[in-house]
């Protein structure tokens, strides 16, 4: 997953790349990237409503879907 992952000196997530991973639902630990700035997770068959996912996401600037 670390290369999957962008972090910061501190070890703080600022990335992920979950392109294409067969995901059906971000998961219940997705909260912790809560500093990520960018997060791609295009090309994933998610079945959710992701309204409420981002809640708390205070950096995001790029969401891809």
């Amino acid at each position: 997953m670390q290369a999957r992952c962008c972090l910061n000196q501190k070890g703080t997530i600022l990335g992920l790349d979950l392109q294409n991973c067969s995901l059906k639902d971000p998961g219940p630990n997705f909260l912790q990237a809560y500093t990520a700035i960018i997060i791609d997770l295009q090309a994933n068959p998610l079945k959710d409503d992701l309204a409420n996912t981002f809640r708390g996401f205070t950096q995001l600037q790029t969401l891809i879907l």
